[in-house]
């Protein structure tokens, strides 16, 4: 089943990705395929959000695998290495959620673990696109990171997890702002 949708930043196009690995770029006027299976099942794992660059230029996949992976929205080659949010090689850790700044320059990603309750490591990352230099993270919460998004101006993040909180934190430094907002 698809997992994530996300219109390009035109309307030219969206991207969906899916349960099973599989990521595709569709035309919106026309409904055809652009890209047949743009991450090629690489992930070997759950795509669990697939993004656009705010230029539309570069596509941002984030796996149950344990690792967001940059692609190229014009051809679908892959853009670096993967960012990877293993501490060790067989700690399962699943990256459910990513968003680019408005800038394009960074990139946060949210993470959560298997189990219940669920246990282990959970944080935010921020990354530096051009380089994949992890830049910040946020303490360990408890959970999973379910949804990020940045703020008009880029000055602030908002997280929601499975704690039933949303958090604001410092778009640079990934220092908490505020309470917690209980739902």
């Amino acid at each position: 089943w698809v997992a994530t949708v996300e219109f390009s930043p035109d309307g030219s196009a969206l991207l969906t990705g899916t349960v099973d690995g599989w990521g595709r770029l569709w035309d919106t006027e026309t409904g055809d395929l652009i890209h047949d299976a743009i991450f090629h099942k690489s992930h070997g794992g759950e795509v669990r959000r697939a993004i656009f660059s705010p230029d539309g230029d570069i596509i941002a996949t984030a796996s149950h695998d344990g690792t967001v992976r940059l692609w190229s929205a014009a051809d679908g080659s892959p853009i670096g290495e993967p960012l990877q949010h293993r501490a060790r090689p067989n700690e399962f850790k699943m990256v459910w959620s990513a968003a680019f700044h408005p800038d394009g320059r960074l990139l946060a990603t949210g993470t959560g673990t298997g189990g219940s309750p669920p246990s282990g490591e959970v944080r935010i990352r921020l990354w530096d696109v051009d380089t994949g230099a992890e830049l910040a993270r946020s303490d360990s919460m408890f959970g999973g990171v379910r949804c990020l998004d940045f703020s008009p101006d880029g000055e602030l993040l908002a997280s929601a997890g499975l704690d039933g909180n949303a958090r604001l934190w410092n778009a640079s430094t990934l220092e908490p702002i505020g309470l917690p907002m209980p739902h």
